[in-house]
């Protein structure tokens, strides 16, 4: 502690909430030292023993005597609340779980008649091939190519040819899979910087900072770019999703 300074007898204040403890102390001395107390000891600033600085007050009880009441917190065990401070470059990052909208023909197991008429020709005589139910594709091969056709909707159905197989998974066009998000925030100090840190990185190919050591292949994708003012700092705010699988999101569609 600076020198020339003393703590104030009887000056010593605690309160026991359901948030923690705070303790209230009143050092004394001179102008000049309690100003380089005060500048010693700036919010967060964490005392081993007391806890950490939640704010102080300068006050004047003589001309030569000033004091500073400095107001500490720790826990409800007794331990320090340490809430580091933020600067501006600082990174946060959250995961959170996420759903993809993928086609269902991307699902395991796929197989053309669940979502696919089978339309046949009248040489066909009204048959139903055995490979309606196991064709893991619209592809036909073959003779079967010639009087065989798989549609999405009966508006595919050629004229003068029958509805041999209908869907049957009818109406379902995707499947919802399970994937992660992370938010990544980027504390600025200008509206402006803020605004370049999520400049031309929406709905493109990129990664966060960190990952949490989510390795299961593919890569990230930018699907949310934010800016908001937290009272302190203008602060970015990236989603990043990870695509549906290994291969990743469509470089094709998706610029790097």
């Amino acid at each position: 502690m600076t020198e020339n300074i003393c703590t104030r007898f009887q000056s010593r204040r605690r309160e026991r909430t359901k948030n923690g403890t705070k303790t209230t102390l009143i050092y004394s001395g001179t102008y000049e030292a309690i100003l380089q107390l005060q500048n010693e000891l700036p919010p967060d600033f964490v005392d081993a023993n007391m806890g950490q600085v939640v704010s102080s007050v300068m006050t004047q009880e003589t001309p030569k005597i000033w004091h500073l009441e400095v107001l500490y917190t720790t826990d409800t065990d007794g331990e320090l609340s340490i809430r580091p401070k933020k600067k501006p470059g600082d990174k946060e990052h959250e995961l959170s779980g996420s759903v993809l909208s993928l086609p269902l023909e991307t699902a395991p197991g796929y197989l053309a008649c669940w979502n696919h008429y089978l339309f046949a020709a009248p040489e066909a005589q009204g048959n139903k091939p055995t490979f309606f139910a196991s064709a893991t594709d619209t592809v036909i091969a073959g003779a079967d190519a010639v009087i065989y056709a798989w549609g999405k909707s009966l508006s595919d159905l050629p004229q003068g040819w029958s509805v041999v197989g209908t869907p049957i998974k009818p109406g379902v066009t995707s499947r919802d899979k399970a994937t992660y998000s992370i938010t990544e925030k980027v504390y600025c100090q200008t509206d402006t910087a803020a605004g370049s840190e999520v400049a031309n990185k929406l709905n493109k190919i990129g990664s966060p900072g960190k990952n949490f050591g989510i390795s299961s292949g593919g890569n990230w994708k930018c699907d949310d770019a934010q800016v908001t003012w937290d009272g302190n700092y203008w602060v970015a705010h990236l989603t990043w999703t990870l695509s549906g699988d290994a291969a990743g999101w469509d470089t094709d569609l998706y610029t790097d």
